[in-house]
C-alpha cells in the first residue's frame, strides 16, 4: 500500500507530464506526495568572465527552481492533493533517492523523453540513474507526444 509518493520536476515537458500523472495517482488514491526540484551544482560552462557572477548565477536557479516548484503545487492544489515542496542542491539521481529514503517515500515518479540509441548513451537518463539507485520502487512517465 502506497503511503507517500515524491515527485521529482526539472520543469521541461516530460517531467511535467510526470508531476501531472504523480498528482492524479495522489488524488485517486488519497495518498500525499512530496513535490521535488533539485538544483544542479554550477554548470561546467560558467565563465566568470563573461560579466555574471557566480552568485547572480545560483540565485537565478533558486529562483527558476522555486517557480517550477511553485507552478507544480498549484497543480496539487487545483486537485486537491496533500503535499510538501522540498528544492535541494545536488545531483539529481542521488537526491532523488536521498529525499525519498529521508521522507519515507515508497514510490518515486520521474519522467522520461524517451531516448534511445545513441542519443541515450551520449546524453544519459536520469530516470534510468534514479530507479538503478531508488529505495523504492520507481515509476518512468514518458512523454508522448503527437
Amino acid at each position: 500500500m502506497l503511503q507517500r509518493i515524491l515527485v521529482a520536476t526539472g520543469g521541461s515537458p516530460w517531467s511535467e507530464n510526470a508531476v501531472k500523472y504523480a498528482i492524479g495517482l495522489a488524488r485517486d488514491y488519497h495518498i500525499p506526495m512530496v513535490i521535488l526540484h533539485v538544483l544542479t551544482e554550477t554548470p561546467p560552462y560558467f565563465i566568470a568572465e563573461a560579466g555574471t557572477s557566480l552568485d547572480s548565477l545560483l540565485e537565478g536557479s533558486e529562483e527558476a527552481g522555486r517557480r517550477i516548484i511553485d507552478e507544480a503545487a498549484d497543480w496539487a492544489v487545483e486537485a486537491n492533493v496533500q503535499y510538501d515542496t522540498e528544492l535541494v542542491w545536488g545531483r539529481v539521481p542521488e537526491v532523488v533517492c536521498r529525499v525519498a529514503q529521508e521522507r519515507a517515500c515508497d514510490l518515486i515518479v520521474v519522467g522520461s523523453r524517451g531516448l534511445t540509441g545513441f542519443k541515450r548513451l551520449m546524453l544519459g537518463s536520469i530516470s534510468n540513474a534514479v530507479a538503478a539507485k531508488a529505495p523504492c520502487p520507481v515509476l518512468v512517465v514518458k512523454l508522448n507526444e503527437g
